[in-house]
């Protein structure tokens, strides 16, 4: 089976952690496919890597001092997983309290 998921070795000793852990791969699982199966019925069908990628690449910087919240310009892709999902892209410079209730 073709994956994105990269392996490497975890410490982890108690029940609770290791569970916690598991938890977490699985829902970064199921939301990757999920994600991928909507962008498909959609009609805009994207490589798992893509996916990744297009949302990766965000980035999104907030200077306390002025109040200000600066972001980086979204992809194509990045604009049809939002689009697909229905979900408005912010504004590339902006008040930081625009953004509060979004995040």
């Amino acid at each position: 089976m073709k994956t994105n998921f990269e392996l490497r070795p975890i410490f982890l000793s108690r029940e609770k952690t290791i569970k916690g852990h598991f938890l977490i791969c699985f829902l970064a699982l199921t939301i990757q496919r999920y994600l991928e199966f909507v962008l498909d019925c959609c009609g805009y069908p994207m490589p798992t890597n893509k996916i990744i990628d297009a949302i990766k690449n965000q980035k999104l910087s907030i200077i306390p001092e002025i109040n200000t919240y600066i972001k980086t310009e979204e992809s194509e892709d990045f604009k049809t997983i939002l689009k697909v999902l229905g979900i408005k892209p912010i504004e590339t410079i902006g008040k930081y309290e625009d953004i509060k209730f979004t995040i």
